[in-house]
């Protein structure tokens, strides 16, 4: 899927509405240091609208990509793959935990939760 950027329109209506500053540590932009940033990432459906557009300076943004952006992506990126590949880990369950078939008592007695039966008396 290609990128979806900004239109000049919504570039300009967004640099309007900043005011010449950061939106995110409201620090004074000069011509050329500035990027408009996706607010919802573009790789996740984010899209190319005003409201999902945010003025930033250089740090700010390389500091929301790398810190926010990225992990997010990059987790969706894991998620999607394992599905196409259909691996799903099947985990064991937390011995005596609550997908368990066994059941301890307060008493440390140890029970089937299927039918009730004690298994042991004592731990």
């Amino acid at each position: 899927m290609a990128r979806q950027e900004f239109s000049k329109r919504i570039k300009s209506k967004a640099a309007e509405r900043a005011n010449g500053h950061c939106e995110q540590c409201n620090k004074k932009l000069r011509v050329g240091e500035f990027h408009y940033d996706h607010i919802v990432p573009d790789g996740l459906g984010g899209e190319p609208t005003l409201e999902n557009c945010m003025v930033l300076c250089l740090p700010c943004h390389k500091d929301k990509t790398r810190l926010q952006d990225n992990p997010i992506m990059q987790r969706a990126d894991r998620q999607r793959k394992s599905i196409a590949q259909g691996v799903h880990t099947a985990r064991k369950p937390m011995p005596f935990g609550r997908k368990s078939n066994l059941k301890v008592k307060m008493d440390g007695t140890i029970v089937d939760r299927r039918t009730g039966a004690v298994i042991s008396g004592t731990r």
